[in-house]
């Protein structure tokens, strides 16, 4: 593995007092990884579509103690063989990183990649025009991933009022399946703070606040404790809700207790398309007067099972 040469900016130290190599990127992809890379220790700027790159078949990738500035991504995951070709990778692990002005999102995971962790991460990012920005982002089937205490911060679109703004903060896709989100947290972005399609989805402890739709469920999920701040529309169509679900599908969601805090009477819970089910077994809601419990279609349910709010 061989490091562009260091930028003249002074190196961080980074929490365990380690001196920290500073590499700038000049705007392009740095690294391509290979099994068994470790990578730990520097502060980056001004990097391409990945600080690391998959671009084949790996295992055991490691990405620790690093610090990024205006970066488009930081582990981009695109096959060199173009569409035909496989960049499944296994075994990451990705820890203490950060990452300011953020273009298009932290991390892309896709094809079969399988049996990661990433913690103890945070990314802010910026407002696009064009391509759809997301802090976390994984599609095709990836899947048994753990994410564990990351926080995801404005990622954002603008657009013309009439169409919809795009930005969340964590996306999973319809193939994806095995997700673990562990006090995760999702702020200010222009649609979801969590936006989740996969299926064998787990989530506890985890924050979402100033997202168009704080929560939204495509699919059959499960949560422990989910806490809901004000969400915030940012412009654009579509309508704001604390948890928003996708009832084409069928789906059920379960939480096991759901916290609100808001400032504003959002809809508390909204379905779209079909007969989802919403089943909350205890609550601690604090919302103003007039607030929406419930919006949704015919034979859409939404059960409280020690009984609705009041306000």
């Amino acid at each position: 593995m061989t490091l562009p040469p260091a930028s003249r900016a002074p190196a961080r130290p980074n929490p365990a007092g380690r001196a920290r190599r500073a590499v700038n990127g000049g705007g392009k992809e740095v690294l391509r990884a290979v099994s068994g890379m470790k990578l730990s220790d520097l502060s980056a700027r001004d990097i391409g579509n990945g600080l690391v790159r998959v671009a084949g078949p790996v295992t055991g990738l490691e990405l620790r103690d690093i610090d990024v500035e205006r970066v488009y991504r930081v582990l981009e995951n695109t096959a060199a063989g173009g569409e035909d070709g496989d960049a499944s990778f296994t075994g990451l692990v990705m820890e203490r990183v950060t990452a300011r002005q953020v273009i298009r999102g932290l991390v892309r995971i896709r094809y079969d990649s399988h049996g990661g962790v990433i913690r103890d991460v945070s990314a802010t990012g910026t407002v696009m025009t064009d391509n759809l920005p997301c802090g976390i982002a994984f599609s095709d089937t990836a899947h048994d991933f753990t994410l564990e205490r990351c926080i995801m911060r404005g990622f954002r679109m603008q657009l013309p009022p009439q169409r919809y703004w795009n930005g969340d903060g964590f996306s999973t896709e319809k193939g994806n399946y095995g997700f673990r989100f562990l006090r995760c947290e999702a702020y200010d972005n222009t649609d979801g703070g969590f936006d989740l399609k996969s299926t064998g989805t787990f989530l506890d402890g985890c924050i979402a606040g100033g997202n168009k739709r704080n929560y939204r469920f495509w699919s059959t999920a499960d949560a422990h404790v989910l806490t809901s701040l004000t969400p915030v529309h940012h412009g654009g169509i579509g309508d704001c809700a604390h948890i928003h679900v996708e009832g084409s599908t069928g789906a059920t969601l379960h939480i096991a207790h759901l916290i609100v805090r808001s400032d504003t009477p959002q809809t508390l819970v909204s379905v779209e398309n079909g007969p989802a089910r919403i089943i909350i077994d205890s609550h601690d809601i604090v919302s103003p007067r007039g607030t929406p419990l419930f919006c949704g279609p015919a034979g859409a349910q939404l059960i409280w099972k020690t009984g609705a709010p009041k306000f």
